[in-house]
């Protein structure tokens, strides 16, 4: 069963304008740090239009808080999202409720780059109870967000950042979108070291494009592209991979302020710590029994050049590749 009736406007073809959408108006919104690194834990994707569907979900669910701090279930008018959901192509009522089952249905590991503070594991929906009604003759979706989400929103727990629903709304590829969300998260900060097995995670490609290659030439380089040919975004980013031998084992993410980008500004890179090992080697021999701060926390080596951290042991080849990423520094 459709969506109850409603008159719908169509956009002209290839205008590439929302529909009565004032293209100077701001769509400047708050999300939590902890859904935006997020793992799909079961079969359901997250498509590239349900993450501006539910990113528009969460904008309109922080209005209605700036109104009522202690509202809790949101009501939303499906011609609102619309507007600010929809590109160029058309979209009818059918499309937007399979998409809003199909974000009911993605359940999600969160906070998995650790950014937010709290040590907890979870996993949540990323909506709860949905529900598609007519209201006073407009359709009206009303929803629930998870405790987690809803703290944050009110600011009462946890990091977020600020995104820009104008500019969501044009980015074609869900790669790029993650990427974005994640570059504004980490604007005044590092995007910490990601394992390969972290970061096809985060990209929701842990069963796709198995060789390396593949992953540059239809994720990696395509959404940078996006990113950095964006006008309306003040930051480009780059990436290092890290690999030993055959094997690749981590990325690096860097960001890049436009207003200060150097003209040699490094392009993408592979870095194969086999080829390092002597420069390794040299490192490893200047931090024994050393203090060494690893994203902000302090701990002491051992005499092999190994660093105990509260959640592994860290040999020295982790270890190199941390200080080549600018995430760990020698302090003594």
């Amino acid at each position: 069963m459709g969506f109850p009736n409603e008159k719908i406007q169509k956009i002209k073809k290839g205008s590439g304008k929302m529909l009565n959408y004032d293209k100077n108006k701001e769509l400047i919104f708050v999300k939590p740090s902890a859904c935006i690194a997020i793992h799909v834990t079961n079969k359901e994707k997250f498509s590239t239009e349900a993450r501006k569907f539910y990113d528009a979900l969460i904008y309109f669910a922080g209005k209605e808080i700036e109104k009522n701090e202690n509202c809790t279930r949101f009501k939303t008018p499906l011609s609102k999202l619309k507007k600010v959901v929809l590109n160029s192509k058309y979209k009818n009522n059918n499309f937007l409720k399979e998409t809003l089952k199909k974000i009911f249905k993605v359940q999600v590991e969160y906070n998995i780059l650790g950014k937010d503070n709290y040590q907890e594991w979870g996993i949540f929906s990323l909506i709860e109870s949905p529900i598609i009604k007519n209201d006073k003759d407009q359709i009206i979706i009303e929803y629930s967000l998870p405790t987690i989400v809803l703290q944050c929103l009110k600011r009462k727990r946890g990091y977020y950042t600020k995104l820009d629903l104008v500019i969501l709304k044009n980015l074609k590829s869900k790669y790029s979108i993650i990427l974005y969300e994640l570059i504004l998260d980490y604007a005044n900060a590092e995007i910490p070291l990601m394992t390969i097995e972290k970061f096809r995670e985060l990209f929701e490609i842990e069963n796709k494009y198995k060789n390396i290659n593949d992953v540059r030439k239809f994720i990696l380089d395509p959404s940078i592209k996006e990113i950095n040919d964006n006008p309306q975004l003040q930051y480009e980013v780059n990436y290092e991979l890290f690999k030993e031998g055959r094997r690749y084992t981590h990325i690096k993410f860097h960001i890049l302020n436009k207003n200060t980008l150097k003209k040699d500004k490094s392009d993408n890179q592979v870095i194969d710590l086999k080829d390092n090992k002597k420069k390794e080697n040299h490192t490893i021999k200047q931090f024994r029994n050393k203090k060494i701060e690893i994203n902000g926390r302090v701990y002491n080596t051992d005499k092999d050049g190994n660093v105990t951290t509260e959640e592994e042991v860290l040999p020295p080849w982790k270890v190199f590749v941390l200080l080549q990423a600018k995430q760990a520094k020698i302090l003594n």
